[in-house]
């Protein structure tokens, strides 16, 4: 039916009318493709820009060595980084689906993850962070509230999220859609008669 509020796209159904939440569902769209492309570290090409004037950020000499450790997980994303002295991380080249993307909010986030499960076994350390730092790259390359979507931008976002799995929530846990059941409706109105 179209999109209220510029966040939410209107379905109607046959029980009832159907809320999809664009940047969640969009968000899960994102996540499972990322999850497709990347089964294994370093196994896909990303199709990358490199930047004109590469990006110098300043982080803590710790936090800077969690990013330079982070380098390989990084790279299988697009996103190549290098550390310009003791403080700093110059970022030379990131993905295209990223490619208006807040770096140093996205590289922030990961040190954060990075800090809250640093108590893990390396191994289940790496695929935890990977899984992370996933949720976050979709997150923020996803559309938000407030974007206005062409009807032809919402029937495929609908589309697409009609194929993937896990469809019902984003990668956080929010949900993507919500319907509000013709029965509640006709209830709300005092409606028992057709």
């Amino acid at each position: 039916m179209g999109q209220y509020q510029e966040t939410y796209l209107l379905v109607e159904q046959s029980d009832g009318l159907l809320f999809v939440d664009q940047h969640a569902a969009h968000e899960r769209i994102l996540y499972e493709k990322f999850t497709q492309d990347f089964k294994q570290q370093n196994q896909v090409s990303v199709e990358t820009i490199n930047l004109l004037f590469p990006v110098v950020l300043n982080f803590t000499p710790a936090d800077i060595l969690i990013l330079i450790e982070c380098q390989d997980l990084l790279k299988t994303y697009g996103f190549l980084i290098e550390q310009f002295g003791e403080q700093q991380i110059v970022i030379q080249s990131t993905p295209v689906f990223f490619k208006n993307g807040d770096i140093k909010n996205l590289l922030a986030e990961l040190l954060v993850a990075a800090h809250d499960i640093n108590n893990l076994e390396k191994e289940l350390f790496w695929q935890e962070l990977n899984k992370l730092f996933k949720a976050q790259i979709a997150c923020k390359s996803a559309v938000k509230s407030g974007d206005i979507l062409t009807h032809e931008q919402m029937y495929s976002l609908l589309d697409e999220l009609e194929n993937v799995p896990n469809r019902l929530t984003c990668p956080h846990g929010r949900p993507t859609l919500w319907l509000l059941n013709l029965k509640d409706l006709e209830k709300k109105f005092k409606r028992d008669y057709r």
